[in-house]
């Protein structure tokens, strides 16, 4: 029986955790975390997006939130693909709440989504090693 290393990729938007599974009754082992290191929430008139009382708030603080989320489905989608094509894994598993999902696998490649085995719209971004793993489908 041939057996394939998987890849689970747990995010919120921020971060993102990852972690590898090379037998179906193995337990996660954690490889790494990538974080958003962008900018804080933006501005609209030269003043804080957060100050009370500015017009345009609440449409900065989510382009702040959109930008975050870009930034790290970037970055996220470039470790994938150079990950994939070094032969890191064979498959992978995406996890993430159902407003980030589209986000993050938007921004990979034909490659790295011609490999994924699984989409699951869950926030586990903060859960257990064990907890993300009785989620799995395998």
């Amino acid at each position: 029986m041939m057996t394939y290393t998987t890849w689970v990729v747990s995010t919120d938007g921020e971060r993102a955790r990852i972690f590898e599974l090379r037998e179906p009754a193995d337990a996660l082992r954690e490889l790494a975390v990538l974080e958003d290191e962008g900018t804080p929430a933006g501005r609209d008139d030269g003043g804080p997006a957060s100050e009370p009382g500015k017009r345009g708030r609440v449409k900065d603080v989510r382009k702040a939130v959109d930008g975050k989320l870009r930034r790290l489905a970037e970055s996220l989608g470039s470790h994938l693909e150079r990950q994939q094509r070094q032969g890191g894994y064979d498959r992978l598993v995406m996890i993430a709440p159902h407003n980030v999902l589209p986000g993050v696998i938007g921004s990979l490649s034909a490659r790295v989504r011609r490999v994924m085995v699984a989409e699951m719209e869950a926030d586990t971004i903060d859960d257990s090693i064990t907890g993300i793993r009785s989620i799995l489908p395998f």
